[in-house]
């Protein structure tokens, strides 16, 4: 039995998706949570990932690991796993594999084991906005060889946009020929972890976009930040809990969104941190109407994406700006909505783009960046093929006669096969006539060599006729008398 599954990666999060028998892809809640942090724990034969790792980590645990794309860097560090010393780029696959282990006992109800059937598994890593092209790469290498043979490397916005373009959620602007995704340009906008991610494509087809742009703290509606930071400090002060204010201010936005149109003048929240403190907290409106206040001219997000459609270089109307659903802030929606004439605010599941494994192959091996590191062909299945792609047509024979093709080539080395001669040879031209054209001789250039062994006698030639300007001449010119014509009878008496 094989093995579909896709593991969604982004800098701090992992998702983890499976489909049965070619069906829909589903998600694989792993310890009843769908959003899986990036966090290891590892130590002698004990290895956690997830959120219980996670709460390790804030809890000062040691032997816990987290920001995966920044540990890497550390080359010459390493971690305990069941009594082996291991790279901590290693942890990113020991962590799926634990994943896929716990997967195979609980949804497949199997004894087997990652380790015995890598080669049954089907292993797709699909990328967030938040990883650059060179991390796919190392990651790809990684599993590579770990021994994962069915392999695909996919960047999600490659995706997304062919789906949309696909299922034509975006087809009703096309070209004269109807062409469904006649833009010139995509900026796709996405919210990570609180930062802003830009990406353009000037095609469908490109694997990666043409450039990226990222903008620090740049995500979330600012009222929106104003009162989780509110809402943090508060519960920080009550509870003396120890927790990275950064994460916990990504944990705490969609709270403080629920209260942000809250008509209380002091909502009583209560607000639990990722430690397990719990604390009831008073949220004061008019302090976080006083800090808006001062940020009320906040434009770096609609200035962000305003310098990426210049650089793009394309006009209004040949772009579309896809925004999707991870950006909450309402003002940023309303200014995008208002200065760009095709807009798609996309609200789709992951799910639903991830159908293109099933009915669009020819989309996921284009988009497949082990394609090209396994030497295949980078051309869109569309795009026609090039004079180098084209059969090597069979050698041509050279004939014994010199023709165009062969002059100035050098012979054959073996001597060519005789040629037959039919029965019924077409009889030879004729002879080239003999005469003086502008006081020059005209010779033949046939070689005797290739006449026939016996062929037909030629018409007679016409005598050559001295012309005016051969007589001006001087009468120099003496001409040869024409071979006697042979009679074939017999002479009369």
């Amino acid at each position: 039995m094989n093995y579909n599954i896709i593991i969604y990666i982004s800098r701090n999060n992992l998702s983890f998706y499976f489909s049965q028998n070619k069906s829909s892809y589903k998600i694989y809640e792993f310890e009843n949570e769908s959003l899986i942090p990036l966090c290891f724990y590892s130590e002698g034969s004990q290895f956690d990932i997830g959120h219980s790792a996670k709460l390790k980590i804030q809890g000062n645990y040691p032997k816990t690991y987290d920001d995966y794309f920044n540990l890497i860097k550390d080359t010459g560090s390493s971690f305990e796993f069941f009594n082996k010393e291991k790279k901590y780029k290693d942890l990113l696959v020991v962590g799926i594999e634990y994943l896929m282990n716990r997967f195979l006992e609980e949804i497949e109800i199997t004894s087997d084991r990652v380790a015995d059937i890598r080669e049954k598994i089907n292993l797709s890593l699909v990328f967030a906005s938040d990883i650059k092209q060179h991390e796919i790469n190392f990651v790809g290498e990684l599993f590579k060889g770990a021994g994962y043979k069915n392999l695909k490397l996919i960047y999600y916005n490659y995706l997304l946009l062919n789906y949309l373009d696909k299922f034509r959620r975006i087809g009703a602007y096309k070209d004269d020929q109807g062409k469904i995704g006649a833009f010139k340009g995509y900026l796709l906008i996405d919210g990570l972890d609180n930062n802003l991610y830009i990406d353009f494509y000037n095609e469908l087809s490109s694997k990666t976009p043409k450039f990226k742009k990222t903008g620090e703290d740049l995500a979330n509606d600012p009222k929106d930040k104003i009162i989780a930071k509110i809402l943090f400090d508060l519960a920080v002060i009550k509870s003396g809990s120890k927790v990275k204010e950064k994460s916990e201010l990504i944990r705490l936005l969609p709270l403080a969104k629920k209260y942000s149109s809250s008509s209380k003048s002091e909502p009583l929240i209560t607000v639990e941190l990722s430690d397990g403190s719990v604390e009831k907290v008073r949220l004061k409106m008019k302090k976080v109407k006083e800090i808006l206040s001062y940020e009320s001219n906040f434009t770096k997000d609609f200035d962000t994406v305003k310098e990426c459609e210049q650089k793009s270089k394309v006009t209004n109307i040949d772009l579309l700006v896809v925004v999707k659903r991870s950006i909450t802030s309402i003002n940023f929606l309303d200014k995008i909505k208002s200065h760009y004439n095709n807009v798609y605010h996309y609200n789709e599941e992951i799910e639903e783009v991830f159908e293109l494994f099933i009915s669009s192959p020819d989309v996921i091996d284009f988009g497949d960046f082990m394609e090209t590191r396994t030497s295949k062909s980078d051309r869109s299945p569309k795009q026609k093929k090039t004079n180098s792609e084209l059969p090597i047509p069979p050698p041509i024979v050279p004939l014994t006669n010199t023709t165009k093709q062969t002059r100035g080539k050098k012979p054959p080395t073996q001597p060519p096969k005789r040629v037959e001669v039919p029965s019924r040879p077409k009889p030879p031209p004729p002879l080239p006539k003999r005469g003086v054209v502008k006081n020059k001789v005209v010779k033949s250039n046939v070689n005797s060599n290739l006449r026939p062994s016996a062929p037909k006698p030629p018409p007679p030639p016409k005598r050559a006729v001295v012309t005016n300007k051969a007589s001006k001449s001087g009468g120099n010119l003496k001409l040869k008398p024409p071979p006697p014509i042979r009679s074939s009878g017999k002479k009369k008496k």
